[in-house]
């Protein structure tokens, strides 16, 4: 098939009267993505306004759109003439001559067709698969994280009821501490102190230890060095 394209250009040339001669041709050419492209060459001499002979060479790049399934085999340029404009330059006229031809693309048979539709079902739905995994991961991750916020709130409302029967008694000195104790120890109601002891020196440690069932080892954890004293828990 051959195919028949009129084109013109124009070239700037400045101070041109006459053109002596010139010569064209095709500097290749090349198809990518049904998109023909190539560049035309002219090689011009010419007089210039002072009658002076000069040279100049030109290129035309052109753009063709080709049919999906079309293949160009030749190129030709043909009839080019050149017409002149004083003192400005030339417009140029010429054919691109295209000889193509169809390519017939082998049609694909049902089989192939099956096949590649069931490829990308298997796809979808690892696909989908692959997103309910990690939107069931996600669901569980924070149904998981309600469950704990739901259980800690139980724990605080149940540490909030326990504190209603703590009374706080802050003492400066251990005297009448016993009587004190024995007040409650003889009303037997369900209650917790917490005491606050004075602790003048660490050595007096020994001594809660021993009248209160304290292990020394608890005592030194809760003993505050700069306040010099020990807050203690005492269960009624």
């Amino acid at each position: 098939m051959e195919l028949n394209l009129l084109e013109s250009n124009f070239f700037n040339i400045s101070k041109i009267t006459q053109v002596k001669a010139f010569n064209s041709k095709l500097d290749g050419y090349e198809v990518d993505d049904s998109i023909l492209s190539g560049t035309i060459v002219i090689d011009i001499n010419y007089y210039d306004t002072k009658l002076e002979e000069m040279f100049v060479s030109k290129e035309i790049d052109f753009t063709i759109m080709l049919k999906e399934d079309m293949e160009v085999n030749d190129i030709k340029i043909n009839d080019m003439r050149l017409e002149v404009i004083d003192n400005q330059g030339v417009t140029c006229y010429y054919e691109i001559i295209l000889n193509t031809k169809m390519i017939e693309r082998q049609k694909e048979s049902f089989q192939e067709i099956s096949k590649k539709e069931n490829e990308k079902n298997e796809e979808l739905k690892q696909e989908i698969k692959e997103n309910y995994d990690t939107l069931l991961s996600e669901s569980l991750e924070k149904r998981k994280e309600e469950q704990i916020e739901v259980v800690e709130e139980s724990v605080r409302e149940e540490e909030v009821s326990d504190s209603k029967k703590i009374e706080i008694i802050s003492t400066m000195d251990n005297r009448n501490e016993r009587s004190f104790l024995d007040f409650f120890d003889n009303t037997r109601n369900n209650f917790s102190v917490i005491k606050k002891i004075a602790v003048n020196n660490e050595a007096y440690l020994n001594q809660i230890s021993k009248d209160y069932n304290i292990s020394i080892d608890d005592l030194y954890k809760k003993y505050d060095k700069e306040n010099k004293c020990v807050v203690i828990k005492i269960h009624g």
